[in-house]
């Protein structure tokens, strides 16, 4: 099961480019940022936490410009919305922004998506909420063709435009992975199997794993597989009673959330829950003063030992308990991650699900990461 963190990304915050190089170094495999356009003073509908909507909703920046910093400043950590209001976007914009980011990263964009819950933001959009789902779907459906075909073109009652150019398109193949929102139930689900890779649903709000089954059984009706859907919990507290009830019922993912607090304040939250992913390291790549090292693969700095060890041999009896970890999963030449299934291919946090061919990143002494074709298995 892989590890992630989520933060609402403010002006008040730590950086969401030093979050993210802090998450790396520590092993999670994944950073998530929400979203919110702005906050009308006016409220039709209550916040869905309960009490007083928090300080942190009316100060978000934009997601997209917030994963770029993050993913500028990694090289193997996923970035991801959490989620994009993709109602509160034009459909065109919205796919170029978000093919640009897995552009830039080298396929490391996951896109969290959902209709939302505050009526007055939505309607500040132009939004009927009445319509919110069906307005939802041809969004998401005409990004999709944006981002795969060359000439895009999409006609519905929400979305339309004759066939178009739209660049970059994704390095992820076919397209970022694109998880709905929502606490699940026959509506969302119906979503989910129609367009979507998977469910990332928030915990605590109810109870995700009540809910499995029924997303499941109508994956299996609809003719999928329901092992291919990406099933992720955003939210999740940082308790290990919660991680492991999660990790025994075959969760894909858990993505902790994080407060919108200043750096020096955060990083102490972090190393006290640092034993929920095991020893943190320090990621380098081979320069020439460290000929004993191989070239194309990625070394840790352990943080405790002072020993540097290949990422793949790291804490193998987590990786034992979580993954049957084998040294035969390890490819040739690889430019391995840190991540929480430090066992695993990069590609495999990206897309364990597929059995396409994906973008694997190399690297080479001296050079930047570059990209090589790897089956993904």
């Amino acid at each position: 099961m892989h590890i992630g963190a989520l933060i609402f990304p403010t002006d008040h915050a730590i950086r969401p480019d030093r979050l993210a190089i802090e998450l790396e170094q520590r092993g999670y495999g994944s950073f998530w940022v929400a979203e919110h356009t702005h906050i009308p003073l006016s409220r039709k509908s209550p916040y869905p936490g309960g009490g007083e909507l928090p300080e942190m909703y009316t100060r978000t920046m934009d997601p997209f410009v917030a994963l770029t910093a993050a993913a500028i400043a990694t090289t193997t950590l996923r970035v991801g919305t959490g989620i994009c209001l993709v109602n509160q976007h034009h459909p065109i914009n919205a796919a170029k922004q978000a093919a640009s980011i897995d552009h830039l990263s080298g396929g490391r964009l996951m896109f969290g998506v959902g209709v939302g819950w505050n009526t007055d933001e939505m309607e500040h959009h132009g939004v009927d909420p009445a319509k919110r789902r069906s307005a939802a779907r041809e969004r998401i459906l005409a990004i999709r063709e944006l981002w795969t075909s060359e000439a895009a073109e999409f006609h519905g009652d929400h979305v339309d435009f004759s066939p178009s150019l739209s660049y970059p398109k994704p390095v992820s193949d076919p397209h970022p992975p694109i998880l709905m929102g929502g606490a699940g139930g026959p509506v969302t689900f119906r979503h989910v199997v129609e367009y979507c890779d998977g469910w990332i649903p928030i915990h605590g709000r109810s109870d995700p794993l009540e809910n499995l089954p029924m997303l499941r059984s109508m994956a299996a009706d609809a003719g999928r597989d329901p092992d291919s859907l990406d099933i992720s919990i955003y939210g999740c507290p940082m308790d290990a009673e919660v991680v492991d009830r999660y990790r025994e019922a075959g969760v894909d993912r858990v993505i902790f959330w994080l407060p919108a607090i200043a750096e020096a304040d955060l990083l102490p939250i972090l190393e006290r829950h640092q034993d929920l992913l095991g020893e943190p390291v320090t990621a380098f790549a081979r320069s020439s003063s460290r000929s004993t090292y191989s070239s194309a693969e990625m070394w840790v700095l352990s943080s405790t030992t002072g020993q540097a060890r290949p990422a793949w041999s790291a804490s193998r009896q987590r990786m034992a308990h979580t993954h049957h970890w084998s040294p035969s999963r390890r490819p040739a030449k690889p430019y391995w991650g840190i991540g929480v299934d430090r066992s695993l291919p990069i590609e495999r946090e990206n897309s364990r699900k597929s059995s396409v061919t994906r973008q694997h990143t190399t690297c080479m002494p001296g050079s930047s990461p570059r990209f090589s074709q790897h089956p993904v298995r």
